[in-house]
C-alpha cells in the first residue's frame, strides 16, 4: 500500500473546530472507525514511525452534516496519545479553491465515505485508501505539495523553538503559512528567518554588525565565527560542502531580490511560483537549523 494513496479525514461536530486548536479524541474514534483493519494495524498504535507516515499524508478536516460547513485542507504536524485519549496537532492550509460541504458528499463514493453507516454523522478519524490529489484534480481542485516535508518541518521547528521560542520561530512559521499560499512573501520571509539567525548567532558571540547589513555580509561574518568559511579547510570535500552552504545563502538572496515583493515590481517583473517559494523556504530552514546547531556546538565546546 503505497502512502501517496492515502488520506486522512477528520470530521467535528463542533462548527467551532479546525481553528488551529488542537483537537482531543477518545483513542476508539481514531483510525478504528470507518478505516480498513489493514490500515489499523499499520497505523494505530502512534509509534514514531507511524506517527511520521501519517503526518506525510493529506487531511480532510470536515464537519458533521449537520453542521452544513464546508470543510477544510490542511495535514497533522504531531500526535500524542495518552491514557486512552488522542491529542491532533495540525495546519490548515488555504487554499484558493477547496471543496464545499455539498461536493464532499457528491464525491463520497470515490473518497469512501460510508454515508450508509452515517459516517458524516459522527465525530471521528478515518484513513482512507484513496489518491485525495487524483480524485480531486476532476473538480479542477490543485492541492500544494505537502506530502513528504512536514517531519522536515517539525524537526526544523524543534531547533529554532529551542533556540529562540519567539522571534525566530515565528518567522519560520510565517514562511511555512506562506509557502503555498503568498509565494512572493513566503521568499521574503525565508530571508528574513537567516538573517534573525545570522544576527542572534552574531549577538550571542559579541560580534558586531552593522543593521544594514545584507544577508551575505551577516552570512559571511557568521561562517567566520563557525568556522564554516570555505577557506578555512584544506580538505577538499569540506571546501565543497560550505562553498555550496554559501552558494544557497547567495541563492536565496538573488531570488528574493528577482522574484519576491521585498523591493518594487516592474511591468516586466517574474512572478514567482509556489514552487520557488518552496525551494526558498525549504533552504532557508534547513540552513538556519544547521547554523544553529553547529553554534550550539561550538558553545558546549567552550572550557
Amino acid at each position: 500500500m503505497l502512502e501517496k494513496k492515502l488520506y486522512n479525514l477528520l470530521v467535528s461536530s463542533q462548527k467551532s473546530a479546525w481553528n488551529g486548536s488542537p483537537f482531543k479524541l477518545e483513542l476508539s474514534r481514531c483510525i478504528r472507525e470507518y478505516t480498513t483493519s489493514e490500515i489499523t494495524q499499520k497505523y494505530g498504535s502512534f509509534r514514531k514511525k507511524e506517527i511520521d507516515s501519517i503526518c506525510k499524508l493529506p487531511c480532510i478536516f470536515a464537519y458533521e452534516s449537520r453542521c452544513n460547513q464546508d470543510p477544510k485542507f490542511g495535514y497533522i504536524t504531531n500526535i500524542i496519545e495518552f491514557q486512552g485519549m488522542v491529542k491532533i496537532e495540525y495546519k490548515i492550509v488555504d487554499i484558493d479553491k477547496f471543496l464545499s460541504h455539498s461536493q464532499l458528499l457528491e464525491k463520497k463514493f470515490e473518497l469512501k465515505i460510508d454515508t450508509k453507516h452515517y459516517e458524516m454523522d459522527r465525530t471521528h478519524w478515518s484513513i482512507k485508501e484513496v489518491d485525495l490529489d487524483k480524485e480531486l484534480g476532476q473538480l479542477n481542485i490543485q492541492l500544494p505539495l505537502l506530502m513528504g516535508i512536514q517531519p522536515l518541518d517539525n524537526n526544523i521547528s524543534t531547533i529554532l523553538t529551542s533556540f529562540d521560542g519567539q522571534n525566530i520561530h515565528a518567522a519560520w512559521e510565517k514562511a511555512l503559512e506562506r509557502r503555498n499560499t503568498d509565494p512572493d512573501a513566503a521568499i521574503t520571509m525565508a530571508r528574513t528567518l537567516i538573517e534573525s539567525v545570522c544576527k542572534h548567532i552574531l549577538d550571542e558571540a559579541n560580534v558586531d554588525y552593522n543593521n544594514q547589513d545584507e544577508l551575505p555580509q551577516l552570512y559571511k561574518k557568521t561562517a567566520k565565527q563557525l568556522q564554516m568559511a570555505p577557506q578555512d579547510y584544506q580538505e577538499h570535500t569540506f571546501k565543497q560542502i560550505f562553498s555550496g552552504c554559501h552558494s544557497v545563502i547567495q541563492g536565496l538572496g538573488t531570488l528574493r531580490n528577482q522574484l519576491s515583493d521585498a523591493h518594487g515590481i516592474g511591468k516586466k517583473a517574474i512572478k514567482p511560483s509556489n514552487r520557488h517559494a518552496e525551494l526558498a523556504v525549504n533552504l532557508a530552514g534547513s540552513m538556519a537549523a544547521f547554523l544553529i546547531s553547529t553554534w550550539e556546538e561550538q558553545v558546549s565546546k567552550e572550557p
